[in-house]
């Protein structure tokens, strides 16, 4: 029995409206849950049924309350395109929220993604509006790193001077002094960093 029957059963969807559902899911960017949304079903009542249906525990998403390190477990690319993202790690496992547990592929990149992070991991189904807000805070952690990128600039290298090194030796430029006594100091400054080891 497809989703869209148990739907019927429970008298929200009619029998004869399950072919125009389908076509119209798959032109539409969120699929099933963005035409019944658009039919009036509340999308957190969606998730519940859908839950039902799959077995799939449900989670409501409060998606600023993700850290930025959990992010980083999936790439931004693979969490659009098979709407799944990262929602936190518990006792060592992984927590993955899913927007269509009936979607193979979307659940064997989670095992893919899982295994390569040497994690267990627990699937939760989500709703497409708190998926979307999820997507937001990846691009909010992009924004991270292109402002982080934008605070390395020529002027916030120290100079020579800075670095207490007064004289250059015979046969060694200033840049090469820099580039050997400074380089440890300056990586390890760097914003960049600071966010890769969070």
């Amino acid at each position: 029995m497809s989703f869209l029957k148990f739907l019927v059963e429970r008298g929200l969807v009619q029998e004869g409206e399950i072919d125009q559902i389908s076509s119209d899911a798959t032109a539409a960017k969120g699929g099933v849950d963005e035409v019944l949304a658009r039919r009036g079903i509340d999308p957190n009542q969606i998730r519940s049924l859908k839950s039902s249906y799959y077995g799939v525990p449900e989670r409501e998403i409060d998606a600023s309350k993700i850290p930025s390190e959990v992010l980083r477990y999936f790439p931004e690319e693979s969490a659009r395109h098979y709407s799944v993202a990262p929602i936190g790690v518990v006792d060592g496992s992984l927590e993955v929220g899913i927007v269509d547990p009936d979607d193979l592929p979307a659940r064997d990149a989670v095992r893919f993604i899982a295994a390569k992070h040497g994690m267990p991991f627990r699937l939760y189904l989500i709703s497409q509006p708190d998926f979307n807000d999820i997507l937001i805070q990846y691009r909010n952690l992009t924004g991270e790193v292109s402002q982080a990128l934008g605070e390395i600039t020529e002027e916030n290298v120290p100079s020579v001077g800075e670095l207490g090194l007064e004289t250059t030796p015979v046969g060694e430029s200033a840049d090469q002094m820099l580039a050997g006594a400074g380089e440890t100091k300056i990586v390890e400054d760097a914003p960049v960093t600071k966010i890769v080891q969070v």
